[in-house]
């Protein structure tokens, strides 16, 4: 397929789809990053516990 083969709208068409395309990886991205971060939290509170233990109360 050479240039020649592709109208405008054809381009501009493909152009707004990759720009769709891209919010949608920038958006993964940021889910990726809270993902990764609420998974280190939990890992800190999972280690955190298993290494103090639950402290009972002495009555």
């Amino acid at each position: 397929m050479n240039k020649k083969d592709l109208s405008e709208s054809d381009i501009k068409a493909m152009v707004k789809k990759v720009e769709t395309l891209m919010q949608k990886c920038q958006a993964l991205e940021e889910d990726i990053k809270t993902s990764e971060a609420d998974a280190q939290m939990l890992m800190q509170a999972v280690l955190k516990e298993a290494f103090e233990g639950k402290k009972e109360k002495v009555v």
